[in-house]
This record gives structure tokens, C-alpha cells and sequence, in this order.
């Protein structure tokens, strides 16, 4: 299952989920502190700001002719135009971080248990 398909199960009605977080993680900042970090982040990519981020990251996961710069700019200026269109209120330095909250999430580095 794909962490948006997995986003869009769970919704909003879920209050905590399980999360294993990447050994990096807990050596840096100790094991509560990292599940609370991976509970925080799996919180802000369930809004819907962090949905179209996510549903954006996973579309040029695939992509391979591109670089991963090139791939962070293409998906920041596709987000930011579809949050304008939609009419949610953000930031490039908002979208930059989730960016790298869903990529963390899709290379395993935060994920959910089953």
C-alpha cells in the first residue's frame, strides 16, 4: 500500500498510529523523541496540504531522468499551484518540508506498522 493510499484509509479518524522510525532517527535524538517526531509528521502529511504533497513526491518517485533537485523543484512549483488552486494558504518553506517529510516516509525512513 502506498503512504497515500494508506493516508487516505486512515483519514483524519485515527488518532495515533504505530510508527517504526529509521535507527538513524533514534540514534540522533533518542527513541521518544523520534516517535514523536514520526507521529507529528504522519500527522501534518494526513492534512490536505500534506495529501498533495505526498500524492506529487510519489508520482516523481518513479521518475528517473530527473535529479533529486530537479525533482524537489518540480514538485514544489506543482504543489504550490495546486494549494492556490485549491485555496489553502501555505508557504515554500512549508512545502519544502513536507517534501522531505514524504520522502522520508517513502524511502522507509518513517513509516507505519502494520
Amino acid at each position: 500500500m502506498s503512504l497515500l493510499n494508506f493516508l487516505k484509509t486512515v483519514g483524519h479518524d485515527i488518532k495515533t498510529v504505530a510508527i517504526k522510525v529509521a535507527h538513524a532517527f533514534e540514534t540522533l535524538f533518542g527513541a521518544e523523541a523520534a516517535q514523536e517526531f514520526g507521529q507529528a509528521a504522519l500527522g501534518l502529511l494526513k492534512s490536505d496540504l500534506g495529501k498533495l504533497v505526498v500524492a506529487e513526491v510519489e508520482t516523481l518517485a518513479g521518475v528517473s531522468n530527473l535529479s533529486g533537485a530537479e525533482k524537489a523543484i518540480q514538485a514544489q512549483k506543482s504543489i504550490l499551484q495546486q494549494a492556490e488552486s485549491l485555496g489553502i494558504s501555505t508557504s515554500v518553506s512549508i512545502v519544502n518540508m513536507l517534501i522531505e517529510l514524504a520522502v522520508q516516509f517513502i524511502k522507509g525512513n518513517l513509516s507505519t506498522l502494520p
